[in-house]
């Protein structure tokens, strides 16, 4: 169930992206709970976002940075140079996810959530609902970028701590993943194939590559790395042959890790 809002008028939402599929199940997951939005539209190209920014003067601004004609960058920029900016609040929700997308995105255009694909649409509607009262950004966006990177090197260490050699493909994409789910931990839900994916188009493979590659770096961690590391890290023994941590508890763990830590 979502809190209701303490916001007395309704929020324009405006939507721009071109999955069609993404943007038709948006709409029946808004018909379908309360919130305080009205749709005012849904556009698939950049220039009909401009326009209709210009045209609808909506509250908030749910934009794919992958768009036809010219790119979700091109928009932010013209919006920018328009000086719509001031008053629209911006949500990023894109599978471009990367630390120099969001430190263009936060630094250059003032948005105010960055979220990775695929988000779950209650999560999706609960971080709207927290952009319209306000509550986001959590800091500023050099903070938030500074975190990103503090989050990677935290990853790395620990990996290279469990005994995972650095130049296996398992230890990268372990470290991407590690990295999402700090920042959004609903990606681990509900199957971990929804990370993989994620990771699988930053290294231009497939989700199955990463899956085998990562579960590799696991078994390696398992038999010849820092059992003792792996036994203090999930709180019970790790037998070399039997007992060893499935690919989402591997990685939740560690996010949950570095997460704590960063507090």
């Amino acid at each position: 169930e979502h809190r209701p809002m303490a916001i007395g008028k309704p929020i324009g939402l405006l939507v721009a992206d071109a999955d069609r599929n993404f943007t038709g199940e948006l709409k029946e997951a808004l018909s379908k709970t309360y919130n305080p939005f009205i749709l005012l539209g849904v556009v698939e190209d950049g220039p009909a976002v401009v326009r209709a920014c210009e045209r609808q003067q909506p509250d908030i601004l749910l934009l794919d940075l992958v768009l036809p004609e010219y790119d979700g960058f091109a928009v932010l920029e013209e919006l920018k140079e328009r000086t719509l900016l001031e008053r629209i609040k911006l949500v990023v929700h894109t599978a471009l996810y990367d630390e120099s997308a969001i430190a263009r995105c936060i630094n250059g255009y003032r948005v105010a959530y960055f979220a990775a694909k695929p988000l779950q649409f209650p999560l999706l509607l609960d971080r709207l609902r927290e952009v319209a009262r306000g509550e986001w950004p959590v800091g500023v966006g050099d903070q938030m970028v500074r975190g990103v990177r503090q989050v990677e090197e935290a990853a790395m260490d620990h990996l290279t701590r469990l005994g995972i050699p650095a130049h296996y493909k398992g230890y990268q994409y372990l470290k991407d993943a590690i990295r999402l789910t700090v920042v959004s931990p609903e990606l681990l839900s509900p199957i971990t194939k929804r990370l993989y994916r994620i990771v699988a188009e930053r290294h231009a493979t497939s989700p199955d590559r990463v899956e085998r590659s990562i579960r590799h770096a696991i078994e390696t961690a398992c038999t010849r790395g820092n059992l003792e590391f792996l036994q203090a890290l999930f709180s019970y023994s790790v037998d070399r042959e039997r007992g060893k941590p499935s690919n989402s508890l591997f990685i939740a763990r560690l996010a949950d890790k570095i997460r704590v830590e960063s507090r």
